[in-house]
């Protein structure tokens, strides 16, 4: 029995997908042909028809703050921190690295950033504070 799955396992069907696997994830590959994920397709916003992805936002904002979350509503993103000593400086800082104008970051500071059972930031709370 064991031998006869083995056959029946991937080679049987041959590429169904056509070389790509839809899971979400961005990803870069570097020259040696390995793969790194860099965000997620849900975690874009698209300000004044510009893509922009809200890790790489918070990634530029880690360079003021300790603990950062972005979250994108229409055309607007929200910056949330906890640390209200970078609040002005941030709207700034991201229009300069984006080319977007600082208008459209709202900075929110809030005692703790929400967290998931697993530790991770809750964004679907952040977003449902946003749109309440």
């Amino acid at each position: 029995m064991r031998g006869n799955l083995r056959g029946l396992i991937g080679r049987e069907l041959g590429d169904e997908r056509q070389g790509s696997l839809r899971t979400g994830d961005l990803a870069l590959r570097d020259a040696d042909g390995y793969y790194y994920i860099t965000g997620r397709l849900s975690r874009m916003a698209k300000l004044f028809g510009k893509r922009v992805s809200l890790d790489d936002l918070e990634q530029i904002c880690l360079g003021l703050v300790a603990e950062v979350a972005c979250t994108g509503a229409e055309d607007r993103v929200t910056v949330w921190i906890t640390d209200g000593q970078q609040e002005g400086a941030l709207p700034g800082l991201l229009a300069e690295r984006t080319a977007i104008h600082q208008s459209t970051y709202q900075v929110r500071v809030v005692d703790s950033l929400p967290r998931t059972p697993a530790g991770k930031v809750d964004y679907k709370l952040l977003l449902n504070e946003v749109l309440a």
